[in-house]
C-alpha cells in the first residue's frame, strides 16, 4: 500500500497509555489545563486586589520603589508580545489585569506628592540661653 494511502496512526498522548485513549485523554487534559488556568488566574487576581484597592483608597505609595514599578511595566509590555501570541485563554485576562494594575500603580506613584524633607533644627538650646 502506498504511504499516502496508509492510515495515520496518532502518536500516543503523554498522559495516556495508548493512542486510542489519546483522543479522549487529550480532551480531558485540555479541560484540566483550562480549569487550572482559570483557577490560577482567580488566585493571582485575588491576591493582587487588596494591594491595588489600598493604593487607590489611600493614594499612599511611599513604600513602593518607582524603579520597581517602571521595570514591572516594561516587563509587562515585553511579556505582552509573547502572551498575546498564545491562544486566547485565562492567561490573556491575567496578563491584561497585570498590565492595567501595574500601570495604575505607576501612575499613582508618579502623581503622588513627594514629602518635603524636614530640615534639621540648626538652633541649639545654648543659643536660646542668652
Amino acid at each position: 500500500m502506498p504511504s499516502e494511502l496508509a492510515p495515520r496512526i496518532p502518536l500516543a498522548c503523554f498522559f495516556c497509555r495508548s493512542s486510542a485513549q489519546s483522543r479522549h485523554g487529550t480532551m480531558a487534559v485540555s479541560k484540566l489545563v483550562l480549569v487550572a488556568g482559570l483557577a490560577a488566574t482567580i488566585v493571582f487576581v485575588a491576591s493582587y486586589l487588596p494591594m491595588l484597592f489600598r493604593a487607590l483608597r489611600t493614594r499612599d505609595l511611599g513604600s513602593y520603589s518607582r524603579s520597581s514599578l517602571v521595570l514591572a511595566n516594561i516587563g509587562n509590555v515585553i511579556q505582552a508580545v509573547y502572551v498575546y501570541n498564545l491562544p486566547a485563554g485565562p492567561i490573556w485576562f491575567l496578563h491584561g489585569f497585570y498590565v492595567a494594575a501595574s500601570a495604575v500603580m505607576l501612575a499613582l506613584h508618579l502623581t503622588q506628592k513627594q514629602p518635603q524633607p524636614t530640615r534639621p533644627n540648626t538652633t541649639t538650646e545654648a543659643s536660646w540661653s542668652h
